[in-house]
């Protein structure tokens, strides 16, 4: 796998060999041109657009959507790609960083209608992929996409047909997506999708789909308080029910409270002590506090979330919480306790 230094040597000609690679059909590059294409045509269906592009490269794609006039954010770690890069695209912002240690603090509180990368993230291994990827979901604004080309297979057979074919050039030192793995990877997180442009070329989309890790993305959820790995959310809908009903989520995506890191749980005791006065306000006169964990306990959203309800004295179901169903005969599971008389 090329280091920093050989990606500023090999700057010059990276466009020479991938045009070679795709004319050829051999892998690594056959599909190079659609699969950019593809993304294109995607990102400028949006009007003016704000695009994040991991690991530009000589800027193929990224001078494209900025000659259309989008607006360009960018990373890579070779300074010679950033310096032809920069020549196309004079006003984008483009910074030298390494997408190993995720986003730049430039990047800080920036969010992005598309985020595209190509023939980048063959480069990290599938935990950082999937470390990155989740990182980067978080930073696309409502409705946003974020779309991979790359050298990519549909599964693990995939690959391993292609590297019979070419393992006399097969670079064993780096590790090409397979969309099934992806896919685990993500589920709960985001919705996949992938699209074939040759034997190894392949496009890649993803949409958030938990509404815990994108609390913006429902305009009816707020957030309320937030510490550094944890918010308070309240939504729209369950103020129509108990008033002051919330939760409290980890921003990372754990599936329990079970998975939560010691710091989610200090920062869940804090917001707890944060939440408390504030829903003094409405004068509760009891709460019920809990996780709901799988689907026996009738766990809707796959993210851990602690909720927080206040409870009122003339509501009607006041009096009734856990003891409700603990005790009562009809959640007896067959064969289990003493049978009623």
């Amino acid at each position: 796998m090329l280091g920093k230094q050989g990606f500023n040597e090999w700057a010059a000609e990276y466009d020479n060999t991938v045009r070679e690679s795709e004319r050829q059909g051999t892998y690594p590059f056959a599909g190079y041109s659609d699969v950019l294409t593809e993304i294109f045509e995607a990102v400028d269906e949006k009007q003016q657009a704000s695009i994040l592009d991991i690991g530009f490269g000589t800027g193929a794609l990224a001078s494209a959507l900025y000659n259309k006039g989008h607006r360009i954010f960018g990373i890579d770690f070779s300074s010679e790609m950033i310096e032809r890069a920069r020549k196309k695209m004079p006003e984008a912002q483009l910074v030298e960083w390494d997408m190993a240690d995720g986003l730049p603090p430039a990047f800080d509180g920036l969010f992005f209608d598309c985020i595209v990368s190509t023939y980048a993230l063959h480069h990290l291994e599938d935990a950082d992929k999937w470390k990155l990827l989740k990182q980067l979901l978080k930073r696309l604004a409502p409705g946003g996409t974020l779309l991979i080309g790359d050298i990519a297979f549909r599964t693990t057979e995939d690959r391993q047909a292609c590297r019979n074919e070419y393992e006399n050039v097969w670079d064993g030192d780096e590790a090409y997506v397979v969309f099934d793995e992806l896919e685990t990877a993500l589920s709960n997180i985001a919705k996949c999708e992938f699209k074939a442009h040759s034997h190894c070329g392949a496009v890649i989309q993803l949409r958030p789909e938990c509404p815990f890790c994108h609390p913006v993305y429902d305009l009816e959820q707020r957030i309320v308080f937030e510490t550094a790995n944890c918010w308070f959310l309240q939504h729209g809908k369950a103020q129509g029910v108990l008033e002051g009903s919330g939760v409290i989520v980890p921003k990372q995506h754990r599936s329990s409270p079970f998975e939560l890191t010691p710091h989610e749980w200090q920062e869940t005791q804090e917001l707890l002590g944060l939440v408390k006065p504030f829903l003094e306000k409405i004068a509760p006169d009891g709460y019920t506090l809990g996780w709901n964990v799988g689907e026996a306990s009738n766990q809707s959203i796959g993210h851990s979330h602690l909720h927080v309800i206040p409870r009122f004295n003339d509501e009607p179901y006041a009096g009734k919480g856990l003891r409700h169903w603990l005790k009562k005969p009809e959640n007896r599971r067959p064969g289990q306790g003493r049978e009623e008389r």
